[in-house]
C-alpha cells in the first residue's frame, strides 16, 4: 500500500467517524427524551413499571453522586490531610498525585494540518 492511498483512507476513516460521532450525539438524545418521558409516564401513574412485548420496564431509585471540580477535591483533601495531623498536607497531596498517576511512556502521533496557500 502506497503512502498516499494510506493518507486517503485515514482521511476517509476519520470523516466517517466524524458522521457516526455527529448521528449517535442524536441518538443518545433521542434516547433520554424518551427514557424520560417513559420515567415520567411511569411517576405520574404511580407505577412501579410495565410489561410491554415481553419486555419488563421498571422504574428504578438509584443514589448517583455529581463530580466535584477539580478545585474543591483539592482543597477538601488539604483540609483532611490536616485535620488528620499531617504536618505539611500540601507536599503530602503533590505527592499523593504524583503516585497516582502511571509511569510515562512515549508514544507516537500524527499529527495532520492542511497547509494555507
Amino acid at each position: 500500500m502506497s503512502i498516499k492511498n494510506a493518507i486517503n483512507e485515514l482521511e476517509r476513516i476519520k470523516l466517517e467517524i466524524s458522521r457516526n460521532n455527529a448521528q449517535n450525539r442524536m441518538l443518545r438524545k433521542r434516547l433520554h427524551e424518551l427514557e424520560t418521558q417513559i420515567s415520567d409516564y411511569l411517576r405520574s401513574k404511580s407505577q412501579a413499571g410495565v410489561k410491554y412485548n415481553g419486555r419488563t420496564i421498571v422504574l428504578e431509585t438509584k443514589e448517583r453522586y455529581n463530580r466535584k471540580p477539580k478545585v474543591d477535591k483539592k482543597n477538601d483533601t488539604l483540609l483532611l490531610l490536616k485535620n488528620l495531623g499531617v504536618e505539611n498536607p500540601s507536599d503530602a497531596y503533590d505527592q499523593l498525585q504524583r503516585v497516582q498517576k502511571g509511569d510515562p511512556i512515549e508514544k507516537y502521533k500524527l499529527k495532520i494540518k492542511q497547509i494555507k496557500n
